[in-house]
């Protein structure tokens, strides 16, 4: 049961808490709350998930001491993060609000007074912020931002603002906008709904943050956390996900913002695969499917707002396959040319012998065949593209007479044979997967170039 005394109109500020597991931690971020020193009223409201640690008791100890500030709800099951925090939403009725979590603490005693000073005097700003240090227990703790104080809009933000102990908003979320954030409940993107970019940009869509150079409070980075648990590649992903899904949530406004950050971490999660593939051994398939898709998306979504392409770079290509012996992706580039030709509309041209492995898996598709015979002599003629793809290991380089082509390399010099001595095992179908889905990143980053 919710608690009936959990409202009162005299308090001004709500500090939510969701707590899971936290009993190292808690203490210590209540205190730092419970010592701000405010002209106002305010309170601090805890939901617990079921820790099965201590948590709950040191919850209930506090609330022993403090029962005019601290509110409590005990999950009766375990709701997940974003479950838990549309609950708080819904339940905030304060003018201003923050999230501390239990593992983070302020900084200081004026912390909470110098943010509701600068709201209550700026109606115009749905949030303020200050920065952070950023405690992951192996070496000092540093600033997480820049040095400089920023007025941030929807449209001219950055990736990131503000951490989520450095951050107050204004309470302006509204039901049915919870009511839509709830329909992510349980889907492959809850998690980009449940932490303070989210809310950044939420806030920001209906007014402004300022952002001021301060340092009060602190981010421990734990191993056992969310994001702090992570690998490189599962945070790139995770990031991946929330920018694109941020795209579609705010109904593809700030398209510059999402969509070319989107392909930033599309370029950050493939660059250390390019050069060794060691990265799928983190990756399970699921996960390479989801990136394929939202990969293709991004590619499409791009390609409609005209941010892709330049009208004055031609589409057309040339796969140069020199021999049947050098080229191991024989299958990789049949797909990829087929995906550019049939969903992107390029004009792609595949050089092949005329019995090629390449020829007889395309024959019914819109690619555009040049055959040969001897040699790399085929490349000497004044064929209508200027990017040329060679699908090798880049063992052998054309000779170019047409000025306007370009030579580009996929692949750099190693075999697959090098992964056994790396002791890694690739499944052969993420391998062949992950390639294409790379050959898409690549391709597309070449034409920006030109």
């Amino acid at each position: 049961m919710y608690p009936t005394n959990y409202r009162n109109k005299e308090k001004l500020v709500t500090v939510f808490m969701p707590v899971y597991n936290k009993e190292l931690y808690i203490a210590c971020a209540l205190d730092s709350v419970l010592a701000q020193e405010v002209n106002f009223g305010y309170e601090i409201f805890i939901i617990d998930d079921c820790s099965t640690d201590n948590s709950t008791k040191i919850i209930q100890e506090y609330i022993g001491k403090y029962p005019d500030k601290i509110k409590f709800i005990q999950n009766e099951k375990n709701l997940k993060l974003l479950a838990t925090a549309t609950k708080g939403y819904e339940l905030i009725k304060t003018k201003y609000w923050t999230v501390l979590d239990p593992d983070d603490y302020w900084l200081g005693t004026t912390k909470m007074q110098s943010a509701i000073n600068y709201l209550e005097a700026h109606p115009a700003f749905t949030g303020y912020a200050t920065n952070t240090y950023l405690d992951d227990g192996k070496k000092e703790k540093l600033p997480m931002f820049g040095d400089k104080n920023m007025d941030y809009d929807f449209y001219t933000c950055g990736i990131y603002i503000a951490h989520t102990s450095g951050s107050f908003f204004r309470n302006v979320f509204t039901q049915e906008e919870i009511d839509t954030i709830k329909e992510y409940l349980n889907t492959k993107f809850e998690s980009s709904f449940r932490g303070d970019s989210f809310r950044n940009f939420y806030h920001l869509r209906k007014g402004k943050i300022h952002f001021e150079n301060k340092l009060e409070s602190v981010y421990r980075m734990l191993e056992s956390g969310i994001y702090g648990g992570l690998t490189n590649l599962g945070r790139n992903f995770l990031n991946l996900k929330f920018f694109y899904i941020m795209f579609i949530y705010f109904q593809q406004e700030n398209t510059n913002m999402f969509l070319n950050t989107s392909w930033f971490y599309i370029n950050k999660i493939f660059f250390v695969g390019y050069k060794t593939l060691k990265l799928l051994t983190d990756v399970d398939k699921d996960s390479i499917n989801d990136i394929s898709k939202i990969v293709e998306k991004v590619i499409k979504y791009k390609n409609e707002f005209g941010l892709l392409f330049d009208p004055s770079v031609s589409k057309n290509f040339c796969f140069y396959l020199p021999s049947h012996d050098v080229c191991e992706y024989a299958e990789l580039f049949v797909a990829l040319s087929k995906y550019l030709s049939e969903q992107l509309g390029f004009d792609v041209y595949y050089i092949d012998y005329k019995d090629g492995f390449a020829i007889r898996q395309l024959k019914n598709s819109e690619v555009k065949f040049i055959y040969y015979t001897d040699g790399m002599e085929v490349v000497e003629q004044n064929i209508p593209f200027n990017i040329i793809l060679p699908a090798t290991l880049a063992f052998q380089v054309p000779r170019l007479k047409n000025a306007l082509s370009k030579v580009v390399f996929l692949f750099e010099h190693y075999k697959f044979e090098n992964l056994a001595k790396m002791q890694v095992v690739v499944d052969e179908n993420q391998s062949k997967l992950f390639l294409l889905l790379k050959c898409f990143v690549w391709i597309f980053e070449v034409i920006k170039r030109f």
